[in-house]
């Protein structure tokens, strides 16, 4: 395949009638981020800002209606730990119809936006499309796969800390960020192409056959430290500070091992202490996202994909989860 010289310096593919995906010609490829939040944000941020005078490489948002606007008309605003930036991307957009069909989707919705959002894609939808959630959860590219059959859908997670502080506003508050996706037990040169292109955005991006393992690392991080900080209501500084809270959380961090070795998943034998290594990096002052919806009283939190979830899988094979059963239980209630 013959490269391109991309008029950002970067390599492109040679799309300059390259036959890429099947049968099918592509002049250019097209990236649609689906939900432009923390996650959103700052991924699509970077890649917005790589790609903005790339003739061959268009990054489109989907938003909501009032924030479209913002966005087209001032762009994404990102701060790191090490430097601020502003990008903009080919298109904004509340409406799928005026996107059109996408090569690859990268939806960064919360867990209980999913299915409203897979129910407006289907414009968006062609025969090549890929798509990649990066949600909160283990199981949601098998709620995905039944709304489009016939689509290749990965799945993903990412490791960072980013809060959206207003519209088109993004910061991030960890010195790491890195996005892992692909398809367990399986390769497909789409896969492939869209890695590359992680990378030329300059994202730290890992394509990986057994994605399983990466997303149970991620799942068991993000569960016991929302369950607690909910749970206690407290950030992760306090939760530090109390030994009774941190009885609790390593209570949580053993029942879900407990529940990821009886659905054989297969994790490196210090995860445990990896989750704890990690758990005492995390900024004093900051929590949790769904600790942040509990406390702006939102009537929707992820309680159900990331506490209940293990609940109901403890039941289904029979294992007593007694902790996890009574912080799901209290915050049911809330």
């Amino acid at each position: 395949m013959m490269e391109m010289r991309a008029s950002n310096g970067m390599t492109s593919f040679g799309y300059n009638g390259d036959r890429l995906f099947g049968d099918k010609i592509f002049v250019m490829v097209n990236i649609l981020f689906v939900g432009i939040g923390g996650v959103g944000g700052y991924f699509g941020g970077l890649m917005a800002r790589a790609f903005e005078k790339d003739p061959y490489v268009n990054i489109n948002f989907l938003t909501k209606q009032d924030h479209v606007a913002i966005i087209r008309d001032h762009g994404i605003c990102v701060q790191t730990l090490s430097e601020g930036f502003t990008a903009m991307p080919a298109r904004v957009s509340d409406n799928t119809t005026d996107l059109g069909v996408m090569d690859y989707i990268i939806l960064c919705v919360k867990n209980y936006d999913l299915r409203e959002v897979l129910g407006v894609l289907a414009p968006c939808i062609g025969g090549h499309t890929v798509i990649v959630p990066l949600l909160n959860g283990v199981d949601h590219h098998k709620d995905i796969s039944v709304f489009f059959p016939n689509t290749l859908v990965a799945e993903g997670c990412v490791n960072v800390i980013v809060r959206s502080i207003s519209t088109g506003k993004i910061t991030c508050n960890s010195d790491f960020a890195d996005l892992h996706f692909g398809v367990q037990g399986m390769q497909d040169i789409r896969l492939k192409k869209l890695d590359l292109l992680f990378k030329q955005g300059g994202i730290y991006s890992k394509l990986t056959s057994n994605i399983s393992t990466s997303i149970w690392q991620k799942f068991m991080l993000i569960s016991t430290v929302a369950t607690a900080t909910c749970f206690y209501n407290k950030n992760f500084g306090q939760i530090r500070m109390d030994p009774n809270c941190l009885e609790g959380f390593g209570a949580l961090v053993q029942e879900i091992s407990c529940l990821a070795s009886r659905k054989g998943i297969l994790l490196p034998k210090d995860n445990k202490d990896k989750i704890w290594k990690i758990f005492r990096k995390m900024p004093a002052c900051s929590t949790s996202s769904m600790h942040t919806d509990f406390l702006s009283l939102r009537n929707k939190t992820e309680l159900e994909s990331l506490t209940g979830y293990i609940v109901r899988e403890g039941d289904k094979f029979k294992l007593a989860l007694p902790t996890y059963s009574c912080m799901y239980s209290a915050l049911s209630i809330v």
